[in-house]
């Protein structure tokens, strides 16, 4: 970083290592944190008294000559360090070789730990020297490796999790707090889940948070503190604009041949190092605060550790103001068994078929996991069983999925694995991008859709017009017009013909009669219609043709009517108010809802298909009481609004209630959408590599 304090009279944000030898200028804020005091705690917690430090840098002797200071003045420090530098990062086999010969009288011996402890000056000379470990076979449970890093997140060390050899390191950032994970999503890969933002190397992290901690001060004065300006030397308003040594504006420019120091220097370095609790800046490192020699103070460093069969996980944290946690337990020596190992907690939420508390009979008496039954319940026994682990199963808390707030907080089963409350969920939680943002999720083990439940419409009887039913009333009206029309045509046709008049002078005073009249026309029709014969029938060829397609045409529709009209008569018929979502989302008359802080209100309300943004404005009219709190209370919402209300949620338990008695709601149209359940972890837990992530 360019640095040119003797100008600017300004702080350089610097990553680099704190020097033994100080500069005389306090315009240096230093990113990095000491890790000797880490160190320090950490040897007397794990009580060493003999540890090899092994260095490649001239600059480490500042951090060897505090453990030397320590152990001259505090009796119970460690015994002996023991030095070596390592001349050739390329070549330390034969220095390892004799430090394990110096050691050989204790190789049967397990309980006497060879500690190392690693400073090296580049990531890179870290895994050299380590993979030169690895050849000499040093990886076993006796040796114990203490890296002087802060970013052990940029070394593969879990290709060394075989070989039972501990390795211990530090990590300014921690990739399981939320904040810092969402600084780095919204800076590297926006609107992804914050389960596959990536780790970065240390020195991004740092510059990351120097250039947002500067822009943050700098807004906190211009936004807010302004008036801070004014009265400083050389600093005027004129006319609403800031003149600094008559010229207008800022000027931050610089020239080699200007002595003048910048006036606005010293009051932005002592803004930089000013700090209250109640108006800090966290960025990806945490924390950042800086006393009067422009190091680090308030800051949390998280202890890492790889061990057998256990990949890279947090095991505690260093504070100056706090000191050392670990929050495994410490291994006492002489202990012949080891403590059980803790059960993992293992959370769902009450909503049947997928987790229920299981009926008592008579004399019977469940604890532990078997106070439960359930889908979920079956799940989780069998996920322990192939994982390898024990468990304690319960359900979350507050019986929620999980919602978050506008705060950012989450409630729920999202909201206690986030603040690792449990370990896993077990639970028809539903896969949201939003609450991928939050936790991590398998592949789906159940897929799924938002459908709609209503009340299973009444069964109707047959009334006095049911003989109509078999034909609709479109049908009806053109069969009424065809007997209509037909009627005329057989009337001008015979009208028209000669073979259809005769000679009957009782009659007629002409003797000329003609028997298809209006009347008779209509009534041959009917006859046809009803199967039944008159006693007049056409003469001529053209009458003759017109009634045998009225006799065909009649044929086929009394056919038709008489094999649909027993079915009609006998069947009680459901009529249902909505088919469809669409036809839902038209109508007024009935109100639907879902359930509260679910995934399927939320698909409503971040929805923009016009239907769902037509049917989440409708519920937002309703207000809360179209919203419930439990699944069960909906579907009871259901069954006592007598086909007034519509509940809108998951299709497999839609299908599931609607065969459980009394069997009285029915689901109506096609699913909404498709997505699925998933089990659920905290982002980056070591359960995560036992599912298909």
């Amino acid at each position: 970083m360019i640095n040119y304090p003797e100008y600017y009279e300004e702080p350089d944000l610097t990553k680099n290592e704190i020097k033994s030898e100080m500069s005389k200028s306090k315009m240096q804020l230093y990113l990095r944190v000491d890790l000797i005091p880490a160190i320090i705690e950490l040897i007397f917690f794990y009580d060493w008294k003999t540890v090899y430090y092994i260095y490649n840098y001239e600059e480490a002797f500042q951090k060897i000559e505090i453990l030397f200071d320590r152990q001259n003045k505090d009796s119970k420090f460690i015994e002996n360090i023991i030095l070596r530098k390592v001349v050739d990062i390329f070549d330390c086999r034969d220095m390892l070789r004799a430090i394990e010969a110096s050691n050989e009288n204790h190789a049967q011996n397990n309980e006497n730990k060879i500690v190392f402890i690693l400073d090296m000056d580049s990531n890179e000379n870290y895994m050299n020297f380590l993979s030169q470990v690895k050849d000499l076979g040093m990886t076993k449970n006796r040796y114990f490796y203490l890296l002087a890093t802060m970013g052990i997140y940029e070394l593969d060390l879990n290709e060394f999790k075989h070989g039972g050899a501990t390795f211990l390191g530090f990590s300014i950032v921690d990739y399981h707090d939320m904040n810092s994970i969402r600084l780095l999503s919204d800076l590297l890969q926006p609107g992804e889940p914050l389960n596959k933002i990536p780790t970065i190397p240390l020195e991004a992290a740092l510059l990351i948070d120097g250039l947002l901690y500067f822009t943050w001060k700098m807004h906190s004065v211009m936004d807010k503190n302004s008036n801070n300006l004014f009265g400083l030397r050389g600093v005027k308003l004129h006319k609403s604009e800031i003149y600094v040594n008559k010229t207008k504006g800022i000027d931050c420019s610089y020239s080699l041949n200007n002595t003048t120091k910048w006036v606005l220097g010293e009051f932005v370095n002592n803004l930089l190092k000013k700090y209250s609790e109640e108006n800090s800046y966290k960025g990806v490192t945490g924390k950042l605060a800086f006393d009067s020699d422009g190091k680090r103070h308030n800051y949390t460093l998280g202890i890492y550790k790889v061990a057998l069969n256990h990949p890279l996980k947090k095991i505690g944290f260093f504070s100056k103001e706090k000191g050392l946690t670990i929050n495994e337990e410490k291994i006492v020596k002489n202990e012949k068994k080891n403590d059980p190992v803790k059960p993992k907690v293992v959370i769902s939420i009450l909503d049947p078929p997928f987790f229920m508390i299981r009926p008592k009979e008579p004399g019977e008496n469940f604890t532990g996991n078997d106070r439960y039954e359930g889908f979920c319940a079956d799940l989780a026994k069998k996920i322990s069983e192939i994982v390898n682990f024990t468990y304690e199963i319960r359900p979350v808390r507050d019986n929620s999925f999980g919602n978050r707030y506008p705060n950012g907080s989450w409630n729920g089963v999202v909201g206690e694995l986030i603040r690792h409350e449990a370990d896993i969920a077990v639970a028809p939680l539903t896969i949201t991008s939003q609450r991928e943002r939050a936790i991590e999720f398998s592949t789906p083990f159940m897929d799924i859709g938002i459908s709609i439940m209503i009340k299973k419409p009444k069964k109707e009887k047959p009334g006095v017009f049911s003989f109509m039913s078999p034909l609709d009333s479109k049908i009806w009206i053109c069969v009424i017009l065809a007997f209509a029309g037909v009627s005329v045509v057989l009337y001008l046709v015979s009208r028209f013909s000669p073979y259809e008049w005769h000679y009957d002078a009782s009659k007629n005073e002409n003797g000329l009669n003609n028997d298809f009249t209006i009347l008779n026309t209509l009534w041959f029709n009917l006859a046809a219609v009803m199967q039944q014969g008159v006693d007049i029938t056409p003469k001529s060829v053209s009458g003759r043709l017109v009634a045998s397609v009225w006799w065909f045409f009649t044929l086929i529709l009394i056919s038709s009517y008489t094999a649909n009209l027993a079915a009609f008569l006998t069947v009680e018929r459901m009529i249902s108010p909505i088919e469809s979502v669409e036809q839902l989302s038209r109508q007024t008359e009935i109100q639907y809802g879902a359930l509260e802080g679910g995934s399927t209100q939320e698909f409503f309300r971040t929805s923009k298909v016009d239907t769902y943004q037509r049917m989440w404005n409708f519920m937002q009219s309703w207000g809360p009481t179209v919203f419930v709190k439990t699944n069960a209370e909906g579907v009871q919402k259901v069954r006592d609004s007598k086909g007034k209300y519509a509940y809108l949620l998951e299709s497999s338990l839609n299908e599931y209630l609607n065969e459980r008695e009394p069997c009285d709601t029915i689901k109506v149209g096609s699913n909404l959408d498709s997505k699925g359940y998933g089990v659920a972890t905290p982002i980056r837990s070591e359960l995560r590599f036992h599912f298909f992530f």
